[in-house]
């Protein structure tokens, strides 16, 4: 007897947010695509919500665009030897 099973992972971006105590510490979200968190490589400025969901794909490297410059963002599996952190803070 064999079993067979198959799944589709949704293949869209979206925020996880984190609930904080302190209601004046801000939104803090993930950005992820599926089931990929993406993480910052690079340093950034202040964000917005759509900044990081108007996130564009290039290759396995991941831009959102800001004020200053383009913020890297990878997901776990492309992370090399950079620093990286999981949660954003938002406007």
């Amino acid at each position: 007897m064999s079993v067979s099973v198959s799944s589709t992972l949704s293949r869209r971006k979206f925020l996880q947010s984190v609930s904080l105590t302190a209601a004046s510490a801000g939104i803090v979200v993930a950005l992820l695509y599926g089931p990929l968190v993406l993480f910052p490589i690079t340093a950034h400025s202040a964000l917005t919500r759509w900044q990081l969901l108007a996130a564009s794909k290039h290759g396995q490297v991941w831009q959102v665009e800001t004020s200053r410059r383009p913020m890297k963002m990878l997901p776990f599996t492309a992370v090399n030897q950079e620093t990286y952190s999981t949660y954003l803070r938002v406007a």
